[in-house]
């Protein structure tokens, strides 16, 4: 084929050359006639479909390499030729171009993989172009030739062109096919490579279809869900058109046709049945399941679950389910099944039947379980299995159960009683009381957490009195071996036991033992400590023991062993902060020494020592560098403005001052007085800069009219001075301008009672209340200050709340003043308030003025006169109204106009 295209362009490119070089060159005269071009023209034409493979861009040229690019040379699929011959003629005559095509022949391979394409491949038109040489231009003309007319086509030149100068060069053609053919070509080959690429998908699904088996169970979902991609194949197919496009029912070389339709019965034939079968799949499960049961329960059981999968509330096979649970000795499965078919679903009356019959053997292998258990005596065990099927026939009320139950679990419960009882008194027998303890509060609990089943006894009180006398035992001996806090805690868990009064006597006297030992095993410490010097490790032991001594007072007294003990220890502790004093005070560390003289004389208060008469001199030589150095910390905190630091300072140093016996020094006296003075004068000067900032933003508030917080101001100028009367300010000023302008502050008040209201939309209590603000203005003559009056239309202008606006129109209307509410009317928001909305209010407001108007005997025309109360569409309802109104009252006919 690509032989016979190559011989077919370079027989075309010969006869180009022959035309140009033969034709003769010589300028063709006017007025004559002159055959420029004439031959017989022979074309092949081939339709091609190719698919390309992108090859592999490789750097290195291996097999691979090679492989790839051959597989990305163009590879035919399919293709179709045909041939196309014409005889063409041009002649130049007369300042004309004719054309002459004839002969017209065409014939050839006219068919597309064996479908017929010939009708939409033959091209309808030829378009010619001539190219002539005019002096030093190159004319090009063109002309379209319809080949099923054999036409003879003719196209004047320009006057200007003189065919004497005129010469031929070249001539071409170009084939025209019809666009729509050539679509429907397209869509034709598409169609049939679709028909091609289907056909091994339509055998696969045929093939896939015809093994469908019906009656097979397990492979159910698989056969729908394989008839379902049949179904979609089929669909697809369908889509695409081929079927229609292709006329199959003649030309059909695959046999794709019948294929097809054995498919479509294929599918809906078996799509029915399994569709039936997959309805109802639970009882085709459940009866399979039943074939098993005597040959294989795991077969049987598969086929059951599989039934309550594809149908939740198929009640049989539950209850198969619950005898294959109950035969292996699942009991809690079984009874489950069972109380989700009582309590969820609704069985028919037969499966009903079985039920109740079923759960007699259902409650009497909970009762064997149990029965067996015990005998093992693993009584939780037991208990666990009869509280299951107490649950079982607390959760089937139709079903009533046996007596035996409760007898069972009465029995269970009670074998663990007994359990604990038996541990119980082991313990007490090896005397571990606490262990005996721990297992009679379980035996405690256990009896009333089931008080219904096991009937209290005696038991554990015995238990309780013998652990109590096994606690009193142990604590006695650990008495004797001097454990007093371990005999402590042993009484204290008898005393919680004990209910007789030889316990509790046997108890108090050991707990007095107890304590009484621990008392002076303190005082032995204190003791030790003393003898080896260490006197302040032994006053802090003895005040251990007298704080153990009052915690403990109902058993334990002072002693005089721990008195002479104090003493001596108090008066080595005297010597010895005496020492330490004189050491102190001679080192200039005089607030180490104050705090040893004062330790010694707080000792000396107490015993009847020889008196150191010098003990109060060395306490004020101590103390008074010391309140001095306190005095000049507090200068500086005044300096830092921190008074109330230098306050607390002022209020020790003259404590201590009263302490340490300085009050006749003169000293100390003047750095107090001088200190106070201090603190007074710089408190009062930051008093009175806050006084004065407070005034100048009153002042500052009252220029620009914000009265309140004005006087806000003013009140925290007397407050301060009140609260710091010793700085004596005078507040009189203050008093007169806040007097003066009360009528300011109140005006003000009212306007804040104004908006709360406004806020809370009490629209008539608003109205009083602007009624009485004109009041107070006018009484006050507020205007002289510069305030602006409220009034009810001034308030409505500064709000966009339509409700408001129309119950203040309404209000000037009932007060009878009618151009007010007409003011209010035109404070609406236009642009998103509808008319009609208004339409009443508007048409009352018309209705008032116009009256109004009437009476005052307006002159000129009512009708400009309304246009220039209230212009423009918006207040056509008040229009209407008010030259309706204004024509009856001015006895104008007739009114409607």
């Amino acid at each position: 084929m690509e032989r016979q295209w190559k011989r077919i362009r370079y027989a075309f490119f010969y006869a180009k050359v022959f035309i140009v070089l033969l034709l003769p060159f010589e300028t063709i005269m006017a007025q004559e006639t002159h055959n420029f071009f004439q031959d017989s023209i022979h074309l092949t034409v081939e339709h091609r479909k190719y698919n390309r493979t992108e090859h592999i861009n490789n750097q290195r040229i291996t097999d691979e390499f090679i492989e790839a690019f051959s597989k990305s040379i163009p590879r035919i699929l399919a293709y179709t030729t045909f041939s196309i011959h014409w005889q063409h003629q041009a002649v130049l005559s007369n300042n004309e171009l004719r054309t002459h095509i004839k002969g017209i022949h065409i014939r050839g391979y006219k068919t597309y993989r064996k479908f017929p394409v010939e009708r939409f491949l033959i091209p309808n038109k030829i378009k010619c172009d001539y190219e002539f040489k005019y002096g030093n231009q190159t004319l090009l003309y063109s002309d379209t030739v319809n080949l099923k007319e054999n036409p003879a086509n003719n196209q004047p030149l320009a006057d200007s062109i003189k065919l004497k100068k005129l010469n031929f060069l070249s001539f071409d053609y170009q084939l025209i096919y019809n666009k729509d053919q050539k679509d429907k070509f397209l869509e034709i080959t598409r169609a049939i490579d679709q028909y091609y690429r289907d056909y091994p998908r339509l055998k696969a699904a045929l093939e896939k279809v015809g093994k469908i088996t019906i009656g097979n169970l397990n492979m159910l979902p698989i056969y729908s869900a394989n008839l379902k991609e049949a179904e979609n194949i089929l669909e697809n197919m369908q889509e695409k058109r081929y079927l229609s496009l292709l006329n199959l029912e003649k030309n059909d070389p695959l046999g794709f046709l019948p294929r097809f339709k054995n498919l479509q019965r294929g599918i809906a034939f078996k799509r029915q049945k399994i569709d039936n079968q997959m309805k109802n799949r639970d009882r085709l499960y459940y009866q399979e399941g039943l074939n098993y049961l005597e040959n294989d329960t795991s077969v049987a059981r598969s086929y059951f679950e599989k039934s309550v999968q594809t149908n939740p509330f198929f009640s049989p096979a539950y209850l198969e389910l619950a005898k294959l649970d109950l035969s292996q000795g699942k009991l809690d499965n079984s009874a489950q099944h069972i109380e989700y078919i009582l309590q969820e679903l609704k069985p028919d009356t037969q499966t009903y039947r079985k039920i109740m019959g079923f759960n007699d053997e259902l409650v009497q292998a909970f009762i064997d379980s149990a029965r067996m258990l015990m005998d093992e005596e693993d009584f939780n065990q037991a208990v666990t299995v009869m509280e299951r099927a107490e649950k079982f026939c607390q959760n089937t009320p139709q079903y009533e159960c046996p007596g035996s139950v409760q007898k069972h679990l009465s029995n269970a419960r009670y074998g663990i009683y007994n359990a604990y009882i038996s541990v119980a008194r082991k313990a007490l027998e090896r005397e571990k009381p606490e262990l005996a303890l721990n297992y009679i509060k379980l035996v405690n609990k256990y009896q009333q957490d089931n008080s219904q089943s096991i009937i209290p006894t005696n038991t554990i009180k015995e238990l309780y009195t013998k652990v109590a006398e096994l606690f009193v035992e142990q604590a006695q001996q650990m008495i004797d071996s001097k454990k007093y806090k371990k005999a402590l805690a042993h009484l204290n868990e008898a005393s919680e036991l004990c209910k007789s009064d030889d316990c509790r006597s046997m108890i108090q006297s050991n707990l007095s033992r107890a304590h009484q030992g621990i008392y002076k095993q303190h005082l032995k410490n204190a003791d030790e400590a003393f003898q080896q010097n260490n006197f302040n490790k032994a006053e802090e032991l003895v005040h251990q023991a007298d704080a153990y001594l009052q915690d403990h007072k109902d058993y334990l007294q002072s002693s005089f062993y721990r008195d002479s003990l104090k003493e001596e220890i108090d008066y080595k502790v005297y010597r010895e902060d005496l020492k330490k004093g004189y050491a102190y005070l001679t080192t200039d560390q005089t607030g180490d020494a104050l705090q040893k003289f004062m330790s010694a004389k707080n000792i000396l208060s107490h015993y009847n020592y020889e008196k150191n008469d010098t003990i109060d001199s060395l306490i004020r030589v101590s103390a008074k560098p010391v309140i001095l150095s306190k005095i000049s910390k507090g200068k500086l905190k005044i300096w830092g403005e921190r008074f109330s630091q230098a306050r607390e300072i002022l209020k020790e140093t003259r404590d201590d001052t009263q302490k340490y016996l300085l009050t006749q020094d003169q000293e100390v006296a003047d750095s107090l007085q001088n200190f106070a003075a201090k603190l007074q004068s710089k408190y009062c000067q930051q008093v009175k800069d806050t006084i004065k900032n407070y005034k100048q933003k009153a002042s500052l508030h009252l220029s620009k009219a914000n009265y309140l917080l004005a006087r806000e101001n003013y009140k925290k100028v007397i407050q301060k001075a009140s609260n710091h009367k010793q700085c004596s300010i005078d507040v009189n000023p203050i008093q007169e301008k806040l007097s003066k302008n009360q009528h300011l502050f109140r005006y003000t008040e009212m306007q804040q009672e104004l908006d709360s209201l406004y806020q809370e939309k009490d629209h008539k209590a608003l109205t009083r209340k602007i009624q009485n603000m004109i009041l107070f203005f006018e009484e006050n003559n507020l205007s002289r200050e510069g305030i602006q009056k409220t009034t009810p239309l001034s308030f409505v202008r500064k709000h966009k709340d339509t409700e408001l606006k129309r119950y203040i129109a309404h209000w000037y209307l009932d007060q009878g003043k009618d151009y007010k509410a007409l003011e209010t009317l035109k404070t609406f928001d236009q642009k998103h308030t509808n008319p009609t909305k208004v339409k009443e209010l508007q048409k009352k407001i018309g209705e008032a003025v116009a009256q109004q108007d009437v009476s005052k005997n307006i002159s000129g025309d009512y009708k400009t006169h309304v246009e220039e109360l209230a212009p423009g569409s918006w207040y056509k309802y008040f229009k209407r109204s008010y030259k309706s109104t204004y024509r009856k009252k001015a006895g104008i006919f007739p009114y409607f106009f």
